[in-house]
């Protein structure tokens, strides 16, 4: 198949849809994730049988978070932690922290067996509704079903949850007592695979109706810090008397917005405890329905160094100033720079080739080919890039095979001010000489198989 050929990557999806046609489950149907579903506090399915079971037997415990920016944030993450450890006070509570901030499905489901399954969590929570907002409904259950398949590859005794966040612009589909589309589609997800689910947008869209609460305010709101707060303490409001959610409409304050998620939390994880103790063993004990073909279930991770590198390469020492501390934990193999005319070749077996990579202030574009296919450019630099942040950047979606990539670092400047959406570009007129390099730093490449 041609490397990104509209016409082939089409048939190339419906072939699969086709194939994907039979699902069958006791618990659902054929799955439809384009259906918008009616919004809901919480779905108790099979429960969380097994979590539930070692905190009531006061058992160590250790809990994942897999998800985004409002995730990684110590909001209803922390409090939802500090809940299950006051509410089970024999067990010890421990946390994983796997939320990457700006990031979807599409990366999680490459990325899930190295910060998730590596560390055999006894119970993943998944968040990426908000970030996967503007992808497709199909492509998000893949991905979804991605990280399913692997986590239960590896255990079917580790209990997973969906957790829905919300952001100023659901405000609408939520007062209408609707889901995302997002949302919509990873319910579709775990309606097939019995897999609870969690949306704190019912607790939002029921202090929106009455007027007690502002989606986005630049109001004058004391900050607490998640870790810090006592999540049973007074929600903080406005001088008139209102809950103000967020700054940006997207990102909670610890101390409103997030507790109001905790709220939600609560309620619903009392009600997925009582059924996991129904539904007993048996919740993972049954055979696992038929997989779309085109989910990726099987990711392999491969240091840069597996690639034929040329050029200006090296590793980036760790006080680089586009490294940050926490890409330390999320980078299996450290970074690699490529500087102009740099890059890599590879052979490759499988139908994906991502290459995990930073956005940032120095980063610039590359030209990518695959196989016999000419050169195309994959950027390493977008309207949020004032700052560093890890990324998938896609170099190959297509027929499984064997295929050669090659990326080569472009000499071409970016307008990159231009790129930056306007909260951006104000760091950009501060510092233009931190955005003048055009380099391009990875620490790995997927192989979706």
């Amino acid at each position: 198949m041609k490397f990104f050929e509209k016409s082939g990557f089409r048939a190339a999806i419906a072939a699969a849809a086709i194939a994907s046609a039979p699902f069958q489950t006791a618990l659902s149907g054929t799955p439809n994730p384009e259906a918008v579903r009616p919004l809901a506090e919480f779905s108790e399915r099979l429960g969380m049988p097994n979590l539930a079971k070692k905190l009531e037997e006061g058992k160590n415990v250790k809990i994942a978070y897999l998800g985004g920016s409002i995730t990684e944030q110590n909001g209803w993450r922390v409090h939802s932690r500090k809940y299950l450890a006051r509410k089970y006070p024999k067990a010890r509570v421990g946390e994983i922290n796997a939320a990457i901030g700006g990031t979807g499905s599409d990366l999680g489901c490459l990325r899930v067996g190295a910060d998730v399954i590596s560390k055999n969590p006894d119970a993943v929570f998944v968040e990426f509704a908000v970030n996967d907002a503007w992808r497709n409904p199909r492509d998000i259950f893949r991905d979804m079903e991605g990280i399913v398949r692997q986590i239960w590859a590896k255990s079917k005794e580790t209990d997973i949850c969906f957790v829905y966040t919300v952001t100023e612009r659901d405000a609408a589909a939520l007062e209408n007592g609707e889901m995302s589309r997002a949302a919509s589609a990873m319910e579709a997800l775990a309606d097939y695979y019995g897999i609870p689910s969690i949306h704190f947008g019912k607790e939002i869209a029921g202090n929106l109706a009455s007027g007690k609460l502002i989606m986005k305010t630049g109001a004058d709101v004391k900050y607490v810090d998640g870790e810090a707060l006592d999540e049973s303490a007074a929600i903080a409001r406005t001088p008139d008397g209102k809950i103000p959610f967020s700054k940006d409409g997207v990102h909670p304050y610890p101390n409103t917005g997030h507790l109001l998620y905790q709220k939600a939390f609560a309620r619903s994880f009392d009600a997925l405890a009582k059924s996991g103790k129904k539904a007993g063993g048996a919740a993972r004990a049954r055979s696992l329905p038929a997989a779309d073909p085109m989910s990726p279930v099987s990711v392999k991770t491969l240091p840069l160094d597996a690639a034929k590198l040329f050029g200006k390469t090296g590793d980036v020492p760790w006080d680089s100033p586009a490294m940050s501390g926490k890409f330390k934990e999320r980078a299996p193999f450290g970074f690699k720079k490529f500087e102009t005319g740099s890059g890599f070749e590879i052979e490759f077996s499988g139908r994906r080739l991502v290459m995990y990579a930073l956005f940032g202030p120095s980063c610039g574009e590359a030209d990518v080919r695959a196989d016999s296919e000419k050169a195309r450019k994959a950027k390493f630099f977008d309207g949020y890039s004032s700052y560093y942040r890890m990324m998938p950047v896609k170099l190959f979606d297509g027929g499984r095979g064997k295929h050669r990539a090659r990326l080569e670092m472009s000499a071409e400047k970016m307008d990159k001010r231009a790129i930056l959406l306007p909260e951006h570009a104000k760091r950009f007129d501060e510092n233009p000489a931190a955005f003048a390099p055009q380099n391009g730093y990875a620490c790995c490449l997927y192989i979706v198989e």
